[in-house]
């Protein structure tokens, strides 16, 4: 099993798409590439003792990390059963922590609320055509739109016919067509046209511009063949994705051991009664609930392993409140960002780690989306702004856009001026 993690500040060149660019080019963003160096993933308590008690380990990638598992072979030709078999409700989760204080500024990422809220991924509440994201599926514009209330947030997502839109700017437009708003997430790249002349090296796009091919050929006198059924002249580069991290992933954070108070004050703590559930619904017991000597609740749910859960509360007649969320050993202060949670055994076939007894070796992706931003250049001495680009840009760890003033060449900005505004979000770049 596997988890790649895919950032965009690290892999565009500005407005040039990881994609698009040049094999050379390509290896050589990608030798520098290391999730490891802003972020750190660790599995929680139980799940080291569980990866400890299968004989499996967790091995970091430049991109993620692999769990390895000791393995026999199985009846299957081809497949390998566990060495100690897994029940089949098991789950690994792991907490992702940020090492890089600018981590927020060039990461489109929706969480406001550090140590109270929480990225959460899992396997377990997916279909099989949203592999391999981990990631929720991004919100279809037409119940983005109906439900609307008010105005959206800068660097709101939204999904129409498997092209993602990002907003520019806090508003109410919900026009996708309306580029002072909206963004498209796709690359220009021409779209492969049969019958035009592609010479070794280049690069085409297919289906509404997601899939990405290099002709591996000369194709000098027209290509007759589409790419995806011409393995011998196209090599398939790679697939732009139809995930990325949302507001749809947040969820409450909480503690394994936190206090309850009855939101009705006439209620009291000692007469409440509590059921917990899993992310199936299934009623899990591993919970206590003890009342201190003034009569408020502390609910430990330690004994469980850490995950999303939804507990009950009721007294039984008219007061009822759920609590959802995930419940974590991390500590509030140690910067958790995210959780992972992969069942070994989900409903969704593709995402299963296990199925009949066997290893399949799934490999999942979380995609981050790099910051865009209005780009503000100002007089240092003077604090007049000289120039304000209309539309956001990109910011991003290589490459560099075309800006000038006056017949000067301006500089790009980096990821540490970043200021929100109350509808849009500035790079400040003070010359």
């Amino acid at each position: 099993m596997e988890v790649r993690i895919i950032h965009d500040f690290f892999l565009n060149k500005r407005l040039v798409h990881f994609l698009e660019l040049e094999k050379d080019k390509m290896d050589l963003i990608l030798s520098n590439y290391n999730i490891w160096d802003w972020m750190e993933i660790v599995p929680c308590e139980k799940t080291k003792i569980i990866l400890q008690n299968h004989k499996a380990v967790m091995r970091k990638t430049h991109m993620g990390y692999v769990v390895y598992i000791l393995s026999v072979d199985g009846s299957s030709s081809g497949k390998y059963k566990p060495y100690l078999p897994f029940s089949d409700n098991q789950k690994l989760n792991f907490n992702v922590r940020i090492k890089d204080n600018l981590f927020t500024n060039y990461t489109n990422i929706p969480i406001h609320n550090q140590g109270q809220e929480i990225l959460y991924y899992g396997n377990g509440n997916k279909v099989n055509s949203d592999f391999p994201y981990l990631s929720e599926k991004i919100v279809g514009y037409t119940k983005f739109k109906n439900n609307l209330s008010g105005e959206f947030e800068v660097g709101t997502l939204v999904r129409k016919s498997n092209v993602i839109y990002e907003a520019r700017k806090k508003s109410s437009i919900v026009n996708l067509n309306d580029n002072t708003v909206w963004r498209k997430i796709q690359p220009d790249k021409a779209n492969f046209s049969n019958g035009n002349a592609y010479a070794v090296g280049d690069v085409v796009s297919t289906n509404n511009k997601r899939r990405f091919y290099k002709a591996i050929v000369d194709l000098s006198s027209g290509a007759t063949n589409v790419p995806a059924s011409a393995s011998d002249e196209w090599e398939l580069i790679g697939k732009l994705p139809i995930s990325y991290t949302s507001v749809d992933d947040v969820t409450s954070l909480y503690p394994l051991r936190f206090r309850y108070k009855a939101t009705n004050p006439s209620i009291k703590d000692m007469d409440l009664s509590f059921t917990v559930t899993d992310l199936d619904g299934n009623m899990v017991t591993d919970a206590i609930f003890e009342v201190d000597d003034n009569g408020e609740g502390l609910l430990d749910v330690s004994p469980l392993q850490s995950g999303l859960y939804t507990i009950t509360i009721t007294d039984g007649s008219s007061y009822n409140d759920t609590v959802t969320g995930y419940f974590s050993d991390a500590h509030p202060k140690d910067n958790t960002v995210a959780a992972i949670e992969l069942y070994l055994n989900p409903t969704a076939t593709n995402y299963r780690l296990v199925e009949s007894g066997n290893l399949t070796n799934p490999v999942y992706e979380i995609h981050f989306l790099n910051r865009y931003t209005n780009w503000k250049y100002i007089d240092s001495e003077s604090q007049v702004i000289l120039k304000e680009e209309s539309l956001t840009l990109p910011i991003t760890r290589f490459g560099y856009l075309d800006i000038s003033h006056d017949g000067d060449q301006l500089p790009n900005p980096d990821a540490g001026m970043i200021i929100p505004d109350t509808n849009k979000i500035y790079s400040e770049i003070y010359l």
